[in-house]
C-alpha cells in the first residue's frame, strides 16, 4: 500500500498529540500511550515503515 509523506506525518502527528491529551485527562504517563501507539501504527498493523516510508528515490 503506497502512502504519501504528508498523510504519515499528519497521521503520526495526530496521534501523537491525541496520546499526550488522553495521557494527561487520565493522569497516567503518555509516554507509555506514545509507545503503544508507535507499536500499533508499526509492527502491529504494518501502517508505518520507516526504511520504506522514508527512504530516498
Amino acid at each position: 500500500m503506497e502512502h504519501h509523506l504528508a498523510e504519515i506525518l499528519a497521521s503520526v502527528l495526530i496521534v501523537g498529540i491525541a496520546a499526550q491529551w488522553i495521557g494527561w485527562r487520565l493522569r497516567i504517563p503518555a509516554l507509555i500511550l506514545l509507545i503503544l501507539a508507535g507499536l500499533l501504527m508499526g509492527p502491529v498493523t504494518g501502517w508505518l515503515n520507516p526504511s520504506q516510508d522514508f527512504r530516498e528515490d
